[in-house]
């Protein structure tokens, strides 16, 4: 596959030497975003190396929150924007608003965390505490279980969690149009289009357990 960037397209609304200036204020600006995750990452526990030697090796929190939750939510926003900039140097725009859809979710998800960061842990609903639990749901199921047993999270259900918080936060006195608003930009969900806890924990790693990070 050629990954040399593409000819300049005429319908470009700026001249390549200026795209070529965006994308560099663009990558300075994610970059510093990757740096904030690396000091949120320095606020939470650091996640056990479990199964070592085994088909099912992986890192996982022991005692996953709210605030773990957002971290892990920074994580994957840093590293979409990172790729989004890779392919719009490439003029891939229609992936680059792939990429921002699932970025909008997980902007959602640290406003839904907020909110439960707000009340703090005995204040929060019934709802909100099966979100969290279910987010962090600890599938370890190889390749050969997977396919002997469906067991599906449903992620639709989740995410109307995230929509009633985020109807809250920003209803200004009319959450059902806000909640509208949401559905209307919304699509069907996936557990990696959307963060799920095992594929954001795959990003985790490095030269040695100590120096693991994302």
């Amino acid at each position: 596959m050629n990954l040399e960037r593409r000819p300049e397209c005429k319908s470009a609304v700026a001249d390549r030497k200026t795209e070529e200036q965006i994308v560099a204020v663009l990558l300075g600006i994610i970059e510093l975003l990757a740096q904030s995750v690396g000091i949120m990452e320095k606020m939470i526990e650091k996640p056990v190396f479990m199964d070592d030697g085994t088909s099912k090796r992986r890192f996982r929190f022991t005692n996953p929150d709210a605030l773990v939750f957002q971290v892990l939510m920074c994580a994957r926003i840093s590293s979409g924007l990172r790729a989004a900039a890779i392919l719009l140097m490439n003029a891939q725009t229609t992936e680059v608003g792939v990429l921002f859809r699932t970025i909008d979710d997980f902007i959602a998800n640290i406003n839904f965390a907020d909110e439960l960061i707000d009340k703090g842990p005995e204040n929060v609903t019934v709802a909100q505490r099966e979100f969290l639990e279910t987010y962090f749901v600890d599938d370890k199921r190889t390749s050969e279980e997977l396919l002997e047993s469906r067991k599906k999270i449903n992620y639709n259900a989740l995410r109307q969690k995230v929509q009633a918080a985020e109807a809250r936060a920003f209803g200004d006195g009319n959450p059902d149009r806000t909640k509208k608003m949401v559905n209307a930009i919304d699509d069907v969900f996936s557990g990696v289009v959307h963060g799920g806890y095992s594929s954001v924990m795959e990003m985790y790693g490095g030269e040695s357990l100590e120096k693991a990070c994302f």
